[in-house]
């Protein structure tokens, strides 16, 4: 129950969303995430991807960079774009029904951390295995 490593360039659209989550769920499935845990890893690296393509930059070739990585302790999806991501407050008292990608990933998986640079914004994202019911 292994994914090593798995990287691919997708096209910056959002038909490139469903492969997206196939991915995503196929990388759970592999690495030994079980149902609500790999919905819930496969909807963040969804939100992140839509994220990159929509607020986001592509690269010089139009592309996003999404990346699957077996740790020891975590299954990780890294989504870099690159754009300058500047983190807008909302106006007034309403969020409004946008803007709450990363609240929506911070409550699926287990760490969210964002880096954001002089070449583009990197969104890193940890779903922990749940621990097995026999220790």
């Amino acid at each position: 129950m292994a994914v090593t490593q798995q990287e691919v360039w997708l096209t910056a659209a959002p038909t490139e969303l469903a492969e997206t989550r196939r991915l995503a769920d196929e990388a759970g499935a592999t690495y030994g995430l079980k149902g609500d845990d790999r919905f819930a890893f496969t909807f963040a690296v969804n939100e992140a991807v839509s994220n990159a393509i929509e607020h986001g930059s592509p690269s010089p070739d139009a592309t996003v960079h999404v990346r699957f990585t077996a740790e020891r302790d975590a299954l990780v999806c890294c989504v870099r774009d690159f754009g300058q991501f500047t983190p807008k407050p909302p106006v007034g008292e309403e969020l409004g029904t946008r803007g709450r990608g990363l609240a929506f990933m911070a409550a699926m998986v287990d760490r969210i951390d964002l880096c954001r640079g002089s070449t583009g914004t990197l969104v890193r994202l940890s779903k922990r295995r749940a621990p097995s019911p026999c220790g």
